[in-house]
Protein backbone atom coordinates (compact mmCIF):
# COMPACT_ATOMS: atom_id res chain seq x y z
CA UNK A 1 0.00 0.00 0.00
CA UNK A 2 1.10 3.17 -0.68
CA UNK A 3 1.01 6.25 1.82
CA UNK A 4 0.45 9.59 0.81
CA UNK A 5 1.15 12.92 2.60
CA UNK A 6 -0.89 16.41 2.07
CA UNK A 7 -0.80 19.26 4.10
CA UNK A 8 -3.67 20.06 6.23
CA UNK A 9 -4.84 23.21 4.42
CA UNK A 10 -4.90 21.23 1.09
CA UNK A 11 -6.81 18.51 2.32
CA UNK A 12 -9.56 20.63 3.93
CA UNK A 13 -9.63 22.71 0.16
CA UNK A 14 -10.34 19.22 -1.35
CA UNK A 15 -12.49 18.06 1.29
CA UNK A 16 -14.88 21.48 0.66
CA UNK A 17 -14.54 20.93 -2.98
CA UNK A 18 -16.34 17.58 -2.61
CA UNK A 19 -18.85 18.88 -0.33
CA UNK A 20 -19.80 21.52 -2.97
CA UNK A 21 -20.06 19.22 -5.16
CA UNK A 22 -22.04 16.98 -3.44
CA UNK A 23 -24.34 20.12 -2.23
CA UNK A 24 -24.72 21.51 -6.08
CA UNK A 25 -25.82 17.73 -7.95
CA UNK A 26 -28.58 17.87 -4.80
CA UNK A 27 -29.57 21.57 -5.38
CA UNK A 28 -29.37 21.15 -9.27
CA UNK A 29 -31.29 17.80 -9.60
CA UNK A 30 -29.06 15.91 -11.06
CA UNK A 31 -29.36 12.77 -8.14
CA UNK A 32 -32.08 10.51 -9.51
CA UNK A 33 -35.33 10.79 -7.64
CA UNK A 34 -34.78 7.59 -5.57
CA UNK A 35 -31.46 8.27 -4.91
CA UNK A 36 -31.83 11.85 -3.95
CA UNK A 37 -29.28 12.93 -1.36
CA UNK A 38 -30.80 15.18 2.11
CA UNK A 39 -28.20 16.60 4.47
CA UNK A 40 -28.74 16.58 8.15
CA UNK A 41 -30.86 19.55 8.05
CA UNK A 42 -33.33 18.16 5.38
CA UNK A 43 -33.37 15.35 7.23
CA UNK A 44 -34.43 16.52 10.50
CA UNK A 45 -36.88 19.01 8.40
CA UNK A 46 -38.33 15.81 6.73
CA UNK A 47 -38.53 13.78 10.03
CA UNK A 48 -39.41 16.46 12.57
CA UNK A 49 -36.27 15.62 14.49
CA UNK A 50 -33.29 17.34 16.26
CA UNK A 51 -30.29 17.08 15.13
CA UNK A 52 -29.20 15.61 18.17
CA UNK A 53 -32.29 12.57 17.79
CA UNK A 54 -30.68 12.32 13.80
CA UNK A 55 -26.81 11.64 15.64
CA UNK A 56 -28.11 8.88 17.85
CA UNK A 57 -29.79 7.56 15.48
CA UNK A 58 -26.37 7.33 13.05
CA UNK A 59 -24.52 6.13 16.33
CA UNK A 60 -26.96 3.44 16.49
CA UNK A 61 -26.80 2.60 13.18
CA UNK A 62 -30.88 3.11 12.89
CA UNK A 63 -30.22 5.10 9.75
CA UNK A 64 -27.81 4.22 6.45
CA UNK A 65 -25.68 7.64 5.68
CA UNK A 66 -22.42 8.68 3.89
CA UNK A 67 -19.84 10.75 5.18
CA UNK A 68 -17.80 13.16 3.18
CA UNK A 69 -15.80 15.06 4.94
CA UNK A 70 -17.57 16.85 7.56
CA UNK A 71 -20.90 16.85 5.90
CA UNK A 72 -23.18 13.79 5.91
CA UNK A 73 -25.71 12.89 3.83
CA UNK A 74 -28.69 10.32 3.68
CA UNK A 75 -30.43 8.93 0.75
CA UNK A 76 -33.78 9.45 0.64
CA UNK A 77 -35.13 6.08 -0.34
CA UNK A 78 -33.08 4.71 2.93
CA UNK A 79 -34.95 7.18 4.94
CA UNK A 80 -38.27 5.68 3.23
CA UNK A 81 -37.26 2.47 3.68
CA UNK A 82 -36.43 3.02 7.69
CA UNK A 83 -39.84 4.47 7.88
CA UNK A 84 -41.63 1.42 6.31
CA UNK A 85 -39.81 -0.47 8.62
CA UNK A 86 -41.76 1.08 11.52
CA UNK A 87 -44.92 1.05 9.54
CA UNK A 88 -48.36 -0.47 11.61
CA UNK A 89 -50.74 -2.31 9.44
CA UNK A 90 -54.04 -1.05 10.16
CA UNK A 91 -57.14 -3.59 10.84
Amino acid sequence: MEVLTIESKSFNILIEKIDLMAKLLVSEGKTKDREQLLDTYELCQYLKISPSTAQRMRKNYKISFIKSGRKIYYYKVDIEAFLNRRRCEAE
